[in-house]
């Protein structure tokens, strides 16, 4: 039976609707906590659980970053955050914030976030450092989504040691946070020797104004001569390109 370590608080709900997820994970074994509007900054005081699902209250056009919620992941950064939020500008927002765990235009299935949670605690036991430094690059990938049949090819714009961020230019779909790729990621000078391959997390996703997507990806398996590989390219990076600015969407 799913536990999810600590718990989960559900904080912000408005609608009665917002309460079916709650339900679906707590009868699947998980701790659940439902927060009162406005509570959710104590709550994780008090419980300090594993996760919090913060549905943000504010749909304005020019959304910024809800206050309650920068103070949250200011203070509790063992708190894994995911956010469901209608706003685009808000997204946006929240996607720069380097201890948001992902970002939900809607309500993502109990199944699909109940996985993703364990998977990122898994991974935050083995990685504490979370944030790292990515480099502008222009490189070319293969993409294949675990269980979607086919390979998808597009370009890397960012690259660091925990991920990168990549854009396809023609997938009708977003691929939503938390599926499992599959990459190959060959630098232009590269030859096939030097391909960086391995497995990876999808963070956030979000529609570009030609019809593409672009997302980011953290890395959660990288075999030891791809891992080499990547911390060549990094440490020659370092030296002739500018570390990409930290409001820049992130990929891990």
């Amino acid at each position: 039976m799913a536990t999810a370590g600590r718990g989960v608080v559900f904080a912000n709900l408005r609608k009665p609707i917002d309460l079916r997820l709650a339900r679906e994970l707590s009868r699947a074994g998980v701790q659940v906590t439902v927060s009162p509007v406005g509570l959710a900054y104590n709550e994780c005081k008090v419980l300090r659980p594993t996760a919090l699902v913060y549905f943000s209250a504010n749909d304005e056009k020019d959304a910024e970053f809800d206050p309650e919620l920068r103070r949250i992941t200011r203070d509790f950064r063992n708190i894994l955050v995911y956010v469901i939020s209608s706003n685009m500008t808000q997204r946006l927002s929240l996607l720069a914030d380097d201890h948001v765990e992902a970002v939900f235009s809607r309500a993502p299935k109990a199944d699909h976030l109940l996985t993703i949670i364990e998977r990122a605690s898994a991974l935050r036991i083995k990685d504490r450092e979370r944030s790292t430094p990515r480099y502008p690059v222009r490189f070319k990938c293969m993409i294949k989504v675990v269980g979607v049949p086919g390979l998808v090819e597009g370009e890397v714009s960012q690259l660091g040691r925990g991920g990168f961020m990549a854009h396809l230019p023609q997938s009708p779909n977003v691929v939503p946070p938390g599926d499992q790729v599959r990459f190959s990621i060959l630098p232009p000078e590269a030859s096939v020797d030097l391909k960086i391959e391995g497995d990876g997390d999808i963070r956030w996703g979000l529609p570009t104004s030609n019809g593409g997507v672009q997302f980011g990806v953290k890395f959660t398996k990288l075999p030891s001569p791809s891992e080499e590989k990547l911390l060549q390219f990094i440490n020659k990076l370092r030296i002739t390109l500018p570390v990409q600015s930290t409001t820049s969407v992130k990929f891990g």
